[in-house]
């Protein structure tokens, strides 16, 4: 699949927060716990293994990304 030139998916956290399902407060905490581990674990495992997001909920995010990304092309 080629991407568009100039096309930026729009962020898992930022789809996370504008579906309501996390605070900008929890995205930027799970954030700087991401940035502070060193261990390059994924935003939404790391929401998931804390808790914070339902297997569900993060599939839901995943498909609203994946959309875009078929809708630019």
């Amino acid at each position: 699949m080629q991407i568009p030139l100039g096309f930026h998916r729009q962020q898992l956290g930022k789809i996370l927060v504008d579906m309501r399902l996390i605070s900008e407060e929890t995205l930027n905490e799970a954030l700087m716990e991401q940035k502070l581990s060193g261990n390059h674990e994924r935003l939404g495992a790391l929401l998931l293994r804390r808790g914070l997001i339902s297997a569900t909920d993060y599939v839901k995010a995943l498909a609203c990304q994946h959309q875009e990304l078929v809708a630019a092309r």
